[in-house]
């Protein structure tokens, strides 16, 4: 199955797939490892109790304006149906944007795209509060997932902490300091890191955990890719 996933850095969705002057997608895929694709699959394992593998391809909503992202889901949703994508996803943080705003935006260019399109493919979109960082800030997980001696400090509910980038109460800041605490050398980067706490997270804790954020994004998933998966799964 291949997935289209749309966000805002590396660290979220993956290294970027394809050529950067925006041709044709590459002909061999590969499993991009990377906080978004390891949540989407396990939440989707969850649903059919059953691995099914996928071929994944990233594509960076980079620096667009606010009011791009409604138009920039609708061109990759019309453009990755007729590319032959299985589904889109597509995920970005909050950054103390009132109101959701950014999550009805995304929801905005998905119907945009269905109203272009008679037959679109699923497209699961969602919005981080305050940012991606927070659905990883389980200290069990983060203790396993980032090999740490023992489990960091629980921190008061992920999507209160509401600093600016680099504050001591933004997600970020708070997920580096607890991979400041990994064995040296035990991850190339920290979209590998985040990914391994992912991993080692159940999704379901983290609907408990993030239910403005993570909750309705785990539930569009289901409710966008999981009769995709459930099809696929049975053939």
């Amino acid at each position: 199955m291949r997935l289209l996933f749309l966000g805002e850095g590396r660290t979220d969705v993956g290294d970027e797939d394809h050529p950067a002057n925006g041709g044709p997608y590459p002909e061999h895929w590969r499993v991009v490892g990377a906080v978004v694709p390891v949540l989407v699959r396990k939440r989707l394992e969850a649903v059919v109790r059953r691995t099914l593998p996928f071929a994944t391809c990233s594509r960076l909503f980079a620096h667009v304006h606010r009011g791009g992202f409604r138009r920039k889901v609708r061109l990759s949703v019309v453009r990755a149906d007729r590319e032959r994508f299985d589904a889109v996803v597509a995920v970005m943080d909050n950054d103390r944007e009132p109101g959701h705003q950014r999550l009805k935006l995304l929801r905005a260019g998905r119907e945009d795209a269905r109203l272009q399109d008679e037959a679109p493919i699923p497209c699961a979109v969602g919005v981080a509060v305050e940012a991606i960082e927070a659905w990883l800030l389980d200290p069990v997980a983060a203790g396993n997932g980032l090999g740490l001696e023992s489990a960091p400090a629980q921190p008061k509910s992920p999507e209160s902490l509401a600093g600016r980038p680099g504050e001591a109460n933004h997600p970020k800041t708070v997920f580096l300091g607890w991979l400041a605490q990994a064995p040296r050398d035990r991850f190339r980067g920290i979209t590998e890191a985040m990914a391994a706490v992912a991993e080692a997270t159940d999704a379901a804790d983290i609907e408990g955990r993030c239910p403005r954020g993570f909750k309705p994004f785990a539930d569009d998933v289901r409710g966008e890719l999981g009769p995709l998966w459930e099809e696929r799964a049975t053939t």
